[in-house]
């Protein structure tokens, strides 16, 4: 018995006009939403997985790549630049609270890819002096120069702490535009 293929016409009809016989397929926004969201978590887990490895006992601590201490340095100096910022002028909070937030996110995945290479967390260096506030574009200016950095820092790095300081990199660059 053979098995004939079915007609397009009743398809479109069952499925609608721009059904599945005509090669499109209508995605809606909580299914997009949701794609993104299980992307997000996946990426995290995995990521978070191979950083919160523990030390193989008996295996002495090692030193972290200088670039690695660097950018924590540099994002906790980030975090301080935009709270001065946002004490002097509250009409940016808006903007620069999920700058802030960002940039803590980026402490914490650093505090972590370090602490997994010497087997402790970071202990926080002192603050050098009080931050200024800056305007709207001068933090544009900041987050493009942090942009610059994290990527040269990336560079020099290799497996996932040149992802890490790659993504940050991406990360500043979007603040930039999202400040310019």
């Amino acid at each position: 018995m053979a098995h004939a293929l079915p007609d397009p016409d009743r398809v479109a009809e069952r499925h609608g006009a721009g059904g599945r016989s005509g090669g499109s397929f209508r995605v809606g926004r909580r299914g997009v939403l949701l794609a993104a969201l299980g992307a997000v978590l996946a990426a995290g887990a995995g990521t978070g997985a191979g950083f919160l490895r523990p030390l193989r006992p008996g295996r002495p601590a090692q030193q972290p790549p200088a670039d690695l201490v660097a950018a924590l340095g540099a994002e906790r100096a980030l975090i301080a630049q935009i709270q001065a910022t946002l004490t002097a002028d509250a009409s940016l909070r808006a903007t620069l609270s999920g700058v802030r937030a960002d940039h803590e996110q980026h402490v914490a995945a650093l505090e972590v890819a370090i602490g997994a290479i010497t087997g402790k967390p970071p202990v926080p260096s002192a603050a050098e002096s009080a931050p200024q506030a800056l305007t709207r574009a001068q933090l544009a200016a900041t987050e493009g120069q942090a942009a610059s950095r994290a990527a040269a820092r990336a560079a020099r790095l290799t497996g996932r702490d040149a992802a890490l300081l790659a993504s940050i990199a991406a990360c500043e660059q979007t603040h930039r535009e999202l400040l310019a």
